[in-house]
């Protein structure tokens, strides 16, 4: 009688026990706090198919952090086989099968930037059984100029691009299997990249520990072409500069860390 009693009060305990799923500690992906890491990534541009858009990505020492930047132009070669052109990627090396980056239970990317007014794309890549190089989700953000802020990507905000054109399919984001990480600019710029209230800025060098952004209104935007994983191009913004650009062609982007924080 009496351990038929215990029985049905452990029974009634278990059922009145909350599951509580408590949040991932954030995880740093890439800190941009050296040459090494910034040679991690690769850079990418239309010039690859004829197009004229130069970018570089190096380690800016005064800033301690990554430096991307260059012309980004609707230009091309007379001869280019190309349906269009007007993109810049800078993207982490693709990482091996089995080796991804785990996004599972979080539920945004945080980008430690100070940008230069202009909209910009947060790229994920995703491994793909179908031998295309991977799968590409984006979305556009456009950080505060010339000031260090935190830009909050959530990742349901992602969507699936193929060669820069939205995919109508609902195909779902498979968050353990990041192979690559990346950003990207489009001359074509988005009106919809969201407004630089969605970012906290800090005047100061160090990453913004203040209250965190809100998600914004990021929708899917004008996008850019798949990450690429080319030649790595040796351009700078002196040689765009050199080479009669326009100079809302210019862009100069600082990438001091990208993290995963939150809860799904």
């Amino acid at each position: 009688m009496l351990r038929s009693l215990v029985k049905s009060c452990k029974q009634v305990a278990e059922g009145l026990t909350l599951k509580v799923q408590l949040a991932p500690k954030p995880i740093v992906l890439y800190s941009f706090n050296s040459q090494k890491v910034v040679d991690q990534w690769h850079v990418f541009t239309d010039s690859f198919f004829g197009g004229k858009s130069e970018a570089s990505l190096t380690f800016n020492q005064a800033e301690q952090a990554a430096e991307f930047s260059g012309r980004c132009t609707l230009e091309q070669q007379e001869d280019a086989d190309i349906k269009r052109a007007g993109y810049c990627v800078a993207a982490s090396q693709v990482r091996r099968i089995g080796d991804y980056h785990d996004l599972s239970g979080f539920s945004h990317l945080v980008y430690t930037v100070k940008g230069d007014g202009r909209a910009y794309v947060a790229n994920v890549r995703i491994d793909s059984m179908a031998g295309t190089g991977g799968d590409v989700w984006q979305a556009p953000f456009r950080p505060r100029a010339s000031v260090w802020s935190e830009v909050l990507i959530p990742i349901d905000s992602l969507t699936m691009t193929f060669q820069g054109q939205l995919v109508e399919r609902k195909l779902e984001f498979q968050a353990d299997k990041v192979i690559s990480l990346g950003v990207s600019v489009s001359a074509a710029q988005p009106e919809d990249a969201g407004s630089s209230s969605n970012s906290s800025s800090s005047s100061s060098s160090s990453s913004s520990k203040g209250d965190k952004p809100a998600a914004g209104d990021i929708g899917s935007g004008s996008s850019s072409s798949s990450l690429g994983l080319g030649e790595e191009s040796s351009s700078t913004v002196e040689q765009a500069e050199a080479s009669e650009a326009k100079p809302h062609e210019m862009f100069r982007l600082l990438l001091r860390d990208i993290r995963a924080e939150g809860e799904m």
